[in-house]
């Protein structure tokens, strides 16, 4: 179970501001490299919605501590 998280930050006359979110893909992920692939596709729609990609994740959930 994997999840795609990227962190972008708006951009404002050219330049990226601090005005930031976190977008998640809409599904859980069944392999890493699934996630990978939403990672790439999130990207190119995140940069063509005005906002700037600045790191990215995927969370193994299987990895994660409760």
């Amino acid at each position: 179970m994997w999840t795609a998280i990227i962190l972008a930050c708006g951009i404002a006359n050219g330049v990226v501001t601090n005005q930031c979110t976190a977008f998640t893909a809409n599904d859980i992920l069944p392999t890493h490299e699934a996630c990978e692939q939403s990672i790439a596709d999130g990207y190119t729609l995140i940069r063509s919605s005005g906002w700037e990609p600045m790191t990215y994740k995927c969370i193994n959930w299987m990895d994660v501590a409760v």
